[in-house]
């Protein structure tokens, strides 16, 4: 076997589709525009493609994106080593530990610390082979929009006419407690750029560590591509601008749900006008074919914490669909800062991952 490590270009993106197909039939990773736009219009720069390959055949690949944190003052390169695939004839224990570390040390060398998360089929890998232990692990905390048909589908009995008659019931209560309840936040069209540049910079001076949410960031992560769809709300109290947030709406295992990948404040919100923020955003959801508003987000971060406040229930980590554990390796400079126990309260949230 030999290690193959070059830079994503257009031609191996087709590559990288055609490879794709020996696991997939559908989703981003068979779907061009979707590999083009995580792997090559990346502010990042192009991904790298780290391949093994048995004579002239293409074995198994991992693919190393780079982004930028912010770290106090420090503006830090992150790799995330993802899209890590195996031809099913050749998954053997140490084909997966050698692509794996090969795919670690080009993500070493590409940055200033690596981070990265599992999915089911990788999960037991990480930690029980490899040993790795996540810095943190995110929560998750949901509002249900049916209720009915959430719980029907979850214990896989079905009962029809109970979950139309009590969804349609409680939707238009949820449409009449929404509409009722009146405070000064109200969702806006996007302010000016110097504005929303603003209160990024207040946002980051507010966080110990966070992605970077630059103009050219922000474009780029919630343009998506392919299957890939995002809507950006930004809001005000009063009649100043103080953020925004982003979802995506995906069906997992049966259920659909509106899922809050990112929320930015450039100041925290009082217990008020969070409960406003929340509630204009599930008078949207509900009229939209959705079962539940999901948001996932580290709790050890004191302002991701606020965030999941009331009317947000938090579930419990077992009862969630995968574990969303955070991986972080760093070189030698960072680690002797303390710097894994300093992140552990990070502001991570699903748009940090290579989930949504």
């Amino acid at each position: 076997m030999s290690v193959l490590v070059r830079k994503v270009t257009p031609k191996l993106i087709h590559e990288f589709v055609e490879f794709s197909k020996s696991e997939y039939v559908s989703g981003p990773t068979v779907s061009y525009e979707s590999v083009k736009w995580r792997h090559l219009d990346s502010p990042g720069g192009p991904s790298t493609s780290v391949e093994l390959h048995n004579s002239d055949q293409q074995i198994g690949r991992i693919l190393v994106q780079t982004n930028v944190w912010i770290f106090g003052t420090q503006e830090l390169r992150a790799a995330s080593p993802i899209e890590l695939l195996i031809h099913p004839h050749f998954r053997k224990t140490q084909i997966f530990i050698s692509l794996f570390n090969s795919g670690m040390k080009t993500a070493l060398s590409e940055s200033d610390f690596v981070l990265h998360t599992s999915n089911p089929q990788t999960d037991d890998l990480y930690r029980k082979l490899l040993k790795l232990t996540p810095i943190t692990e995110l929560d998750g905390a949901l509002f249900p929009l049916r209720p009915f048909n959430l719980l029907t589908t979850k214990i896989r009995i079905r009962v029809p006419i109970l979950e139309k008659i009590g969804d349609a019931i409680y939707k238009k209560l949820i449409v009449l407690l929404t509409t009722l309840l009146r405070g000064d936040l109200a969702f806006i069209d996007p302010p000016d750029a110097a504005i929303q540049e603003e209160i990024i910079e207040r946002f980051h001076q507010s966080q110990t560590f966070a992605s970077r949410r630059s103009a050219a960031d922000r474009e780029w992560r919630y343009l998506g591509a392919g299957v890939f769809h995002y809507q950006t709300q930004w809001f005000k109290v009063g009649n100043l601008p103080v953020g925004y947030l982003v979802w995506s709406d995906r069906e997992i295992n049966g259920i659909k749900g509106r899922f809050v990948i990112d929320i930015v404040c450039g100041e925290k919100l009082s217990r008020y006008a969070l409960l406003m923020m929340w509630s204009r955003t599930i008078k949207l959801a509900v009229t939209n074919d959705t079962d539940a508003l999901f948001f996932f987000f580290n709790s050890k971060c004191v302002s991701l914490k606020h965030l999941s406040h009331f009317p947000l229930f938090k579930v419990k980590r077992s009862m969630l669909p995968q574990q969303i554990p955070i991986f972080v390796r760093s070189n030698k400079n960072l680690l002797q800062n303390d710097f894994s126990a300093r992140i552990s309260t990070g502001y991570f949230v699903l748009s940090d991952l290579d989930i949504f």
